[in-house]
């Protein structure tokens, strides 16, 4: 088998993925181009959401749904703050080298790896209580019934 052959996937995916790579990539581009000071800021606030893409080996990827939602969050903040103020270089560098807004930024991404790591336990809990309710309430059900009609319907299986 060739080497082409070998690294086209079987599925078809890998195109979908090379054009939005692509289409990022140009984004990127026009934004640096146009907005320098906005670029700087949000790379600086979107590190742990970087990082969480990374980590994730899920195809999913909800780690960095999770993180990158509430991340977002804390550095839109402060992109409103650049936007409505002055936009420039040495203002979006002193935004970025602010300790106040790092701790925002990086507080609401460590809130969405809270949510990611506390939510599926939550989850589970709450299931676990309610099959042991339904297996609770079928026990009482069963009982009522061997009451009503005797031990005959245990017996017919």
């Amino acid at each position: 088998m060739s080497d082409k052959a070998k690294q086209k996937p079987a599925n078809g995916k890998g195109k979908g993925k090379a054009k939005i790579g692509m289409f990022l990539l140009m984004s990127l581009c026009v934004f640096a181009i146009f907005s320098a000071p906005s670029l700087i800021v949000f790379s600086v606030g979107m590190i742990p959401t970087f990082v969480a893409w990374l980590w994730d080996r899920d195809p999913k990827k909800y780690a960095p749904l999770t993180v990158g939602g509430l991340n977002f969050c804390g550095t839109l903040l402060y992109l409103f703050d650049l936007w409505l103020g002055s936009h420039t270089i040495s203002q979006a560098i002193t935004i970025a080298s602010s300790p106040m807004s790092w701790m925002v930024m990086y507080g609401t991404a460590c809130a969405g790896w809270a949510l990611y790591f506390i939510i599926p336990s939550v989850i589970a809990s709450v299931l676990t209580y309610k099959a042991q309710h339904d297996i609770a309430s079928l026990e009482k059900e069963r009982t009522r019934l061997q009451e009503e009609f005797g031990d005959e319907l245990m017996k017919a299986k």
